[in-house]
């Protein structure tokens, strides 16, 4: 009869369970599955060495059957006290079955498939979530690298004497860079750059050596524009797709536009030598282009469409060697080998004489007094890879600059999810580990090592964390470009799949899943067979409880998901706070229409088709609107004896002030187009206050309404005919400084910008009245572009940094509470497990089901509680030091904590209900029996 190894089988399990019982063993029918996968295997293993399958089979019968005897013989020996060395433990004993790894662990994976899936899942959350941080910080850090010079260039930042404290901005006079050159031998070359306002480029069909086309001209809005010297490409590195970098910008009114600019204005032909128009209709400049670049890249901390001659900018000619006209960012380029210490040292001496020349008498007072008072002019050099991450008190006048402190708040997130993954595997695997005491007691009868079964337990975990790391790559893949539209980054799936970044996380899975097996590894192949076969899992449920390192595992996790929602809960309602604060006016339903200057003496007409639409209440022009008021001077008083301040300035017309809902505190606004406005202006509290006013005058009756200010931006006298409440014209995060509103009629330099402020009704159809105002806007502009924006959310963008910060802050907290609450589920099912004959023996006292819950949920409230108490007062910390940032911010009350602390029991309670639910209203004799 041909032999048949299922029947085989069939009769060995027969066979061995009786012999089990005459053993008095405690195994159970799925220990019996156990000992037939390890039979399965071995007759694998020697049918694969060439044996017949029924010599196979016999040959794995009797080394099974021979390692219960030895088994047997131990329980005997320690039955009457005596403990020789056990012949299992002995160097000569030769393992006789080593199971495969891949085969245990997939048998682990579907004896226990809830353990093992969340198992995984939270550490590639974890480990997911930690990529894609990495991948963030490393593109912050990659600022300017591209540079071939970038170790060497430096930018010129300066003492910001123009405001009241002290501080430093990132822009100087056009001399300020031909003087350092001079004096500075250590420079190699400079370059000055200039951003000009938005252009309007006219682009008509113009061929090299051709007359200038008339016909279908076609206009562009260009807000990213630069003017640099011809030593431009000699400072940074500019991939050219047309022309040469030494000539193209040479010339005046020589032009450099990128690839996506040449595609706009001219399709797929050649840009090289085209002429476009640049500026307003009637008064148009001419410009050549002398090169095509690459698009410029985004981790640029600066980044433009269209690059001109410097040479072209008219105020550049007529006052090139001007210090006090600080509207340049002037960058230097260091001799190879040159010593930054030793240059920077040389900076004061070589600007003294230029500074007491041109500077100091700007202020009414000497070198000496201006630098008593603290505002010594100085110069400071600022490298280029700084000035993204470490520039931000000095700013970017021609691009945006972020903050260090984002990528240390991005990195601790990361570090602390992380650990909360790792710890969160740890208690899995434990936990996981308390069912496995019987194999472990089976595998050491059987011959297994200790050594072996740590080796096994090890690289089970590492293949769990190797499994884990695979997905958590598919997941960042997946999950980047969410991630890029909440950060405004671009990151691409090629940073995610780079060689070294595979190899470093493929190594940290690696120590995180040696770290996370070593701790069950140790201790279940640390206990005897016989004690494992006779007890069961309350061996490794007591070998493994640990209750101190477990309690502080868990109550570090708790600590950091607590942490984290209460920074969270701060960020969130200070950016509520800075969002919602009354600026001092009107902000909602206050539609911004720019490039109103372009329709020339159309503009009143213009206004008022606009004010007698529906759905608008009313419309007012100025050179400037809310955050954007940029121009600034110095005002002085009569008496002051030459002190000045400087102060901002807006130029409006008569309906401006009302429109925008301005609150009068004293006097009144313009008059309805009276001649008088011209010379008439409005302050604001803080100009008030910060005049140097002689006291006599402030003790003036209807102070300081007929008072009269002097502007340095124009000649004459303006008599002060109302006071406005202090209004943010800018970020909540400076103090408001002093202004002053002119009359648009007023003398003096107003900038070459107009806005029209259109007040929308609240209850109207916004979409319906937009597309009115184009159609009219078209009427009279033609094919000139409509642009708008809306004034709530131009205030809004000055927080774009914090606001995607707190929003991508907010996802990885989420993700943190949820790897946490897996930890908690672990630790709630390792503390049932243990508690099941209590829980038994309560019930059978007649304990209810609430009560049950309330012994099983009181362990694990008293350490939330323990946790709150330790992360607050950390949360309060770091959270008080980010809102320093901020003049205006909220109060730190402790409702906040409060609410952070409520949220983590909230959580940690609908995550235990379950669990403690289900083994409360378990049958109390199952609970008995299982014991």
């Amino acid at each position: 009869m041909p032999f048949d190894l299922e029947t085989a089988v069939a009769d060995w399990r027969r066979h061995i369970t009786r012999r089990l019982d005459a053993h008095r063993s405690t195994l159970e029918p799925g220990d019996i599955d156990e000992l037939e996968c390890h039979l399965r295997d071995a007759v694998d293993e020697l049918i694969a060495n060439g044996h017949a399958p029924d010599k196979a089979f016999r040959i794995a019968a009797q080394r099974i059957a021979h390692g219960f005897d030895e088994a047997a013989d131990e329980y005997r020996f320690r039955s009457v006290h005596v403990d020789p060395v056990s012949r299992w433990r002995s160097a000569a004993w030769v393992p006789t079955m080593l199971p495969g790894t891949v085969k245990v662990m997939l048998r682990n994976f579907k004896r226990q498939p809830g353990f093992s899936v969340i198992n995984v899942v939270g550490l590639a959350l974890g480990i997911a979530c930690c990529l894609i941080i990495s991948l963030y910080i490393v593109d912050e850090f990659s600022f300017d690298t591209f540079h071939e010079k970038s170790d060497r260039i430096y930018r010129v930042d300066q003492t910001n004497v123009w405001a009241d404290f002290v501080g430093r901005f990132s822009s100087t006079g056009p001399g300020v860079a031909p003087t350092l050159a001079s004096r500075i031998p250590e420079i190699e070359t400079y370059v000055r750059v200039n951003n000009p306002p938005d252009w309007l480029v006219t682009v008509v069909d113009d061929a090299p050596g051709e007359a200038p086309a008339t016909a279908d001209p076609r206009f562009f809005e260009e807000p990213r524009v630069l003017m640099a010297d011809s030593t431009f490409f000699d400072v940074f590195t500019f991939e050219f797709v047309e022309g040469t970098p030494a000539s193209a910008l040479v010339a005046p009114y020589s032009l450099v536009i990128t690839e996506s600019t040449r595609e706009k204005y001219f399709g797929d032909k050649r840009a090289l030598g085209r002429m476009v128009r640049v500026g307003n209709p009637g008064a148009e400049e001419r410009y050549q282009i002398t090169g095509v670049i690459a698009d410029v890249p985004r981790n640029a901390h600066f980044r433009f469409d269209l690059l001109a001659s410097l040479s072209s900018h008219a105020g550049m000619r007529q006052r090139p060697d001007a210090w006090v006209w600080t509207v340049f960012v002037t960058y230097v380029v260091l001799e190879e080998g040159a010593s930054i210490n030793a240059v920077r040292a040389k900076l004061d001496d070589a600007v003294a004489d230029e500074a007491n020349a041109r500077l100091f008498s700007a202020f009414g007072t000497d070198a000496a007094g201006l630098a008593a008072s603290g505002k010594a002019w100085r110069m400071f050099f600022t490298p280029l890879t700084d000035i993204h991450l470490r520039a931000n008190d000095a700013g970017n006048r021609i691009g945006v600059v972020s903050d260090i402190l984002y990528i240390y708040v991005f990195a601790t997130v990361a570090v602390l999810i992380i650990v909360l993954a790792s710890i969160n595997f740890m208690n899995l695997s434990s936990a996981r580990s308390v069912h496995r005491s019987k194999e472990v007691g089976i595998r050491k009868a059987l011959g297994s090592r200790r050594s072996a079964l740590i080796g096994q337990f090890l690289v089970e975990a590492i293949a769990f964390s190797l499994v884990a790391l695979v997905l958590a790559l598919t997941v960042a893949s997946f999950a980047l470009e969410p991630f890029n539209e909440l950060s405004g980054k671009h990151l691409t799936l090629g940073a995610l799949w780079r060689p070294q970044t595979l190899i470093a996380t493929t190594l940290f899975a690696i120590a995180v899943g040696f770290v996370s097996g070593l701790y069950p590894a140790l201790y279940l192949s640390s206990f005897s067979p016989i004690d494992a076969l006779r007890r069961g899992p309350r061996v490794g449920a007591r070998r493994l409880s640990l209750p101190g390192l477990r309690t502080v595992l868990v109550g570090f996790q708790f600590v950091i998901s607590i942490l984290l929602i209460a920074c969270s809960l701060v960020i969130q309602k200070q950016l509520h706070y800075v969002q919602t604060k009354n600026l001092g006016f009107d902000r909602e339903n206050v539609l911004v229409v720019g490039n109103v200057e372009k329709l020339g003496e159309q503009t009143d007409a213009f206004r008022e088709r606009l004010a007698g639409m529906p759905g608008v209440i009313g419309v007012a022009r100025s050179n400037a609107v809310p955050p954007r008021v940029w121009y600034e001077d110095f005002a002085t008083v009569d008496g002051a004896g030459g002190a000045e301040i400087a102060m901002n300035s807006m130029a409006v017309d008569d309906r401006f002030i009302r429109t925008l809902g301005f609150d009068l505190i004293a006097g009144r606004a313009f008059d309805e187009a009276t001649a008088a406005n011209e010379r008439y202006v409005v302050l604001n509290e803080s100009a008030v206050r910060q005049l140097p006013w002689p006291d006599a005058v402030r003790q003036a009756d209807n102070f300081p309404l007929g008072q009269s200010v002097a502007w340095a931006g124009g000649d004459g006298w303006w008599e002060i005919v109302g006071v406005v409440r202090d209004f943010n014209i800018g970020s909540l995060r400076q103090e408001i400084q002093p202004l002053a509103i002119f009359h648009e009629s007023a003398a003096i330099w107003q900038g070459p910008n107009r806005f029209f402020a259109v007040r929308l009704r609240g209850d109207g159809d916004a979409a319906t009245v937009i597309r009115s105002i184009q159609r009219e806007w078209q009427t009279f502009a033609g094919a000139l572009p409509f642009e708008y924006t809306f004034l709530e959310a131009d205030l809004a963008d000055q927080y774009e940094a914090e606001i995607r910060v707190g929003t991508v802050v907010n996802v990885f907290t989420a993700f943190a509470i949820f790897i946490a609450l897996l930890g908690l589920f672990a630790l709630v099912s390792f503390s049932i497990e243990r508690k099941t004959r209590e829980i038994g023996v309560r019930k059978v006292l007649g304990a209810s089901a609430s009560s049950i819950v309330l012994l099983l949920s009181r362990e694990m409230t008293r350490l939330i509680l323990v946790a709150v108490v330790v992360a607050l007062p950390a949360a309060w910390f770091l959270m008080d030091n980010w809102l320093q940032d901020f003049r205006y911010r909220i109060d730190l009350g402790p409702g906040v904590f409060i609410l952070a602390g409520l949220i983590t029991l909230v959580l940690a309670w609908t995550a235990l209900g379950y669990q403690t639910v289900k083994a409360s209203l378990q049958n109390p004799v199952l609970s008995l029996r299982s014991e």
